[in-house]
């Protein structure tokens, strides 16, 4: 899953620094490429409910509130296409 550790931005203020493991990337991805969340749980053979609870998950490690601005911030950090 997801850890955080405390990095300096360029403004001299902490942020947090977040890991995401493979499957979360990929789950980024897929919200990039347009897809709904049942789409997502077939593609990654897992339930609709699995799917929300990792995006809740990702969400609440990332900072991000909805999902266009997880997919910017994943984009900003060369994390998805």
């Amino acid at each position: 899953m997801g850890e955080a550790r405390r990095v300096a931005n360029g403004n001299g203020h902490e942020v947090a620094e977040v890991a995401l493991a493979p499957k979360q990337v990929a789950l980024i991805q897929y919200i990039a490429d347009g897809k709904r969340n049942e789409d997502i749980a077939l593609l990654m053979n897992t339930s609709i409910s699995a799917v929300k609870l990792q995006l809740v998950r990702i969400m609440d490690s990332t900072g991000c509130a909805t999902r266009s601005s997880l997919v910017s911030w994943a984009f900003r950090r060369k994390l998805i296409r």
